[in-house]
């Protein structure tokens, strides 16, 4: 930033310029500066010590990210010099502060983002910090409350997770039981869809060997028929006809001729 002899400032990024003798820049960041209250070596300022809004004590470790704005550059200049920062700090940690202590202890456990917006939303509209700068960003460290009490906190987180692992658990036995009886239920059905289907593959094979059966008897009594008319036998004689047909088909079966009574027997099974 450069001070001009009309009385207005002119600001400039980086880079090369020439304003003539006498005259300097006065330097401000244009990046991103990081305030931290923190219980650290880097840290350039100590946490925040307040009490929350059921009264117990606690520290919080913090950190903020801010931007100056350029048109506001002058008016900064003009109020607070080059020694602006410990206002900012000052500022905020009023502002952090104030919103640190309208929520309760459990909050820090349960809602800690939430806590965190709330207290950039704090430092956005702060007096001596809007004006100047942009708040690009804040982040809650660390939270510190009496020993006493988070022990009782984690007892009752534990609590909360074990409670939920032992839903998860039965939940993971009701599933695994119930893919069981879908598994036999399966079973059973596919044990009686094979009984079935066998019985009736069975039922098929006999109606086909009997429809077989039923066929050849009708195509044997329509050849005996034809057989009958061609050559003009009568009942008697077409069995006799049969009866050496059925002889003829027989290999292993014997012959006997000229026996007493003029008889022609056919011996079956014999060598």
């Amino acid at each position: 930033m450069v001070l001009n002899d009309a009385g207005t400032v002119d600001v400039y990024t980086g880079g090369r310029y020439f304003i003539g003798l006498g005259h300097t820049f006065i330097t401000f960041p244009t990046n991103c500066v990081t305030l931290d209250f923190a219980n650290e070596p880097m840290a350039k300022n100590q946490p925040l010590a307040t009490r929350t809004k059921d009264g117990l004590p606690v520290t919080i470790e913090i950190a903020l990210q801010y931007k100056l704005r350029p048109d506001a550059l002058l008016q900064l200049y003009t109020e607070l010099n080059i020694g602006y920062e410990a206002a900012f700090v000052r500022n905020a940690r009023d502002a952090l502060l104030e919103e640190a202590g309208d929520h309760l202890a459990t909050e820090y456990w349960e809602h800690r983002k939430r806590i965190g917006e709330l207290m950039l939303e704090r430092l956005q509209s702060a007096p001596g910090l809007n004006e100047f700068a942009e708040i690009t960003g804040v982040q809650i460290l660390t939270v510190i409350l009496p020993s006493a009490y988070e022990r009782s906190i984690m007892q009752t987180q534990v609590s909360v997770q074990e409670q939920k692992k032992a839903a998860f658990e039965q939940a993971v036995e009701q599933v695994n039981s119930e893919t069981s009886q879908l598994v036999n239920t399966y079973n059973n059905t596919v044990t009686v869809m094979m009984r079935t289907a066998i019985a009736e593959a069975e039922q098929i094979k006999q109606n086909a060997h009997a429809t077989a059966r039923r066929n050849t008897i009708l195509a044997e009594a329509a050849a005996y028929a034809q057989v009958k008319d061609e050559l003009g036998l009568d009942s008697t004689q077409l069995q006799a006809y049969r009866w050496y047909h059925t002889m003829m088909d027989t290999p292993s079966g014997k012959v006997l001729v000229n026996m007493e009574g003029g008889s022609i027997v056919n011996v079956a099974g014999g060598g």
